[in-house]
């Protein structure tokens, strides 16, 4: 037999005035006025709640902002509530950002609210390690989107990541706080504009290295010690000169790329 179980549910009637919205439900969804004529206010006034409002033990609301909103507009001091003790008592984490987001599967939402659900679902997946092809593939099943929209959020989020860790934090916030596709590729577009000058040191760095290794290697070889032992054993020194010329050439292609890479020869 098999079985489709339900998410772990602990329902628990809590205090409604412990209950606290999840900051980054605003961040991704513009919620639309309710008063006491809409038909939410109205279904949940005369048949009660249809589903609990999903809640951490700490009280941050995971999925029900809305919910919330009418009981508090109703008045009621409780509510039943499935408090999720298994995501943990951080409302911060990547397990309750992917939550948070997954709850939400089933509504209609704007182009604005699909593109700031992908780039927090990316976000989470990389705070949990998933790697890119991965999360990519993941985010498409779970949002219903091309596999490379996905990506190029999932690129998205790793330039965001890279600009903090390097302390551009205007251009991690630009990428985050994007209002569009348009707007975001732009933010990616300059954070890889910044980047190229520390890749470049990186690159001059490492072939001064193998240059300083070969040149070293290239002088063992040549010296007149080397040279007159080889001759002692019979090897003769045709070898040494050969492999010296050989390293002189590599030198010489080290100096074009260091000339490449922006360094001095």
């Amino acid at each position: 037999m098999k079985t489709l179980q339900l998410a772990p549910s602990n329902i628990e009637t809590v205090a409604v005035d412990t209950l606290k919205d999840h900051p980054l439900n605003a961040k991704i969804y513009d919620d639309t006025p309710i008063n006491d004529t809409s038909p939410f206010y109205l279904s949940i006034r005369d048949q009660g709640l249809l589903e609990p409002i999903v809640v951490l033990s700490t009280g941050f609301v995971v999925s029900g902002h809305r919910r919330l909103k009418v009981a508090l507009m109703l008045e009621y001091t409780h509510v039943d509530c499935n408090v999720r003790h298994d995501l943990g008592e951080s409302h911060q984490s990547a397990g309750v950002t992917a939550a948070l987001i997954l709850y939400n599967t089933g509504r209609v939402k704007t182009t604005k609210e699909l593109e700031k659900e992908l780039f927090y679902l990316a976000k989470a997946n990389s705070a949990l390690n998933v790697s890119r092809a991965d999360s990519a593939k993941q985010i498409a099943d779970q949002l219903d989107v091309g596999e490379r929209t996905a990506r190029n959020m999932v690129d998205a989020v790793e330039e965001a990541d890279d600009a903090r860790e390097r302390g551009d934090d205007d251009i991690a916030d630009a990428i985050e706080n994007a209002e569009g596709t348009r707007e975001r590729n732009e933010a990616v577009a300059k954070a890889k504009r910044k980047k190229k000058p520390a890749k470049r040191e990186n690159e001059v760095a490492l072939i001064k290295h193998l240059r300083a290794l070969v040149e070293k290697t290239s002088r063992a070889i040549d010296k007149p010690a080397v040279m007159a032992n080889s001759r002692e054993e019979g090897t003769g020194n045709e070898f040494q000169q050969t492999l010296v010329a050989k390293l002189q050439g590599v030198i010489g292609t080290l100096n074009r790329w260091l000339e490449d890479a922006g360094g001095e020869p």
